[in-house]
């Protein structure tokens, strides 16, 4: 439920909200000023569970000599940029799940980076990109951001956190668009819900995908498959039949950096 309000303000402080609105991110001015009041009465989603244990075999042979989180772009790692944009957003807490050369992680990061606290989960062996939670299940806090470590995005986070509060499901996935998504998870949206996710289908019924970045509850880990080893692709489609799977539409900068000629891209274009 929203309630329509009529607010005067000072010309110096509607200059200042105009400046906020880009039409993408913030499309208004009321989508401006319930932005501001959101981040000052709501609490910040804290913790974050990045998954960086991918041998990264399409960018060899660069990631023979080290994991795909810490690819250079623009002088800095991959994973530095992922971790200061979180920390912008409010989260104080960050899990790595590692695995391929992860003494290079961890030597970089240690246990604080930047005043973020960094915590791991070592994964002996290849657990898909969901078998992560199980490990997590232990540390991970009532609602916990997760993202892929081989996107870069200026996603909202904040902005996310609220979405995801309004949705009431227990998953919000961002979505972007992107010109072909045979190679990615696509999305049918139904409101603000997804109501079907396919994995890599041949023919896409749009081009909504899954752009790396969840929010979940922590009553989500009591709906993972029983297997240690799974895809978040599997996961996802049980979530919307259940009619628990948001998706959080993004316009903005958005990288996958997992392929030489999109690693390419982003180092180009990302600022």
């Amino acid at each position: 439920m929203k309630e329509k309000l009529s607010i005067t303000l000072e010309d110096t402080i509607v200059k200042k909200l105009d400046g906020i609105v880009d039409g993408k991110e913030v499309k208004s001015r009321s989508h401006a000023i319930e932005k501001i009041i959101r981040e000052r009465f709501e609490g910040n989603v804290t913790q974050a569970l990045i998954l960086c244990g991918g041998e990264g075999t399409r960018l060899r042979p660069i990631t023979y000599e080290i994991p795909k989180p810490m690819i250079p772009i623009n002088g800095k790692p991959l994973l530095e940029h992922i971790i200061r944009h979180l920390k912008s957003g409010g989260v104080t807490e960050v899990i790595l799940a590692v695995g391929y050369k992860h003494e290079k992680i961890i030597s970089h990061f240690g246990e604080k980076w930047e005043g973020v606290d960094i915590k791991y989960i070592i994964e002996k062996s290849p657990l898909g990109d969901g078998g992560c939670l199980h490990l997590a299940k232990d540390i991970l806090k009532d609602a916990f951001f997760m993202l892929n470590g081989d996107v870069l995005s200026n996603v909202d986070i904040k902005d996310m956190a609220s979405f995801h509060k309004d949705a009431g499901c227990l998953s919000t996935i961002a979505l972007t668009t992107v010109k072909d998504p045979k190679s990615y998870g696509v999305a049918i949206m139904k409101g603000n819900k997804i109501t079907n996710f396919m994995e890599k289908p041949k023919n896409p019924p749009t081009r909504l995908i899954n752009a790396g970045i969840y929010l979940f509850d922590k009553k989500v880990l009591e709906k993972l498959p029983a297997k240690k080893t799974f895809m978040m692709g599997e996961l996802f489609p049980s979530l919307a039949s259940q009619g628990e799977l948001a998706g959080y539409i993004y316009e903005g900068k958005w990288f996958d950096v997992g392929t030489p000629e999109r690693y390419e891209m982003a180092v180009k274009s990302w600022k």
